[in-house]
């Protein structure tokens, strides 16, 4: 997250790339530790931009990607809305 937006690293020949330029997407993360069974979710809703390398925020410095390999194409995403909710384990 940098700059008010959602940003990720690519393959330009990922579906992405080529199918959500200039698309609405939704992004879902989340995060659950089965031992405490508790857990997060965020879903982002907005439009997906591809980014040249020179328009990219400074913040952002090398993005840790996963999986590994060359993605030089990198995605925006603008959020329109964002929803979220915590997971609670039993008990709490």
């Amino acid at each position: 997250v940098a700059d008010g937006a959602l940003w990720f690293q690519t393959s330009p020949r990922s579906r992405l790339a080529t199918e959500c330029a200039n698309r609405s997407v939704l992004v879902e993360v989340d995060h659950g530790d089965p031992e405490t069974r508790q857990g997060w979710s965020v879903i982002v809703s907005g439009t997906l931009r591809l980014v040249e390398p020179d328009d990219v925020p400074e913040v952002l410095g090398d993005l840790d990607i996963w999986p590994p390999g060359p993605h030089p194409a990198y995605v925006r995403v603008e959020p329109d809305s964002m929803t979220g909710r915590r997971i609670r384990g039993l008990g709490s």
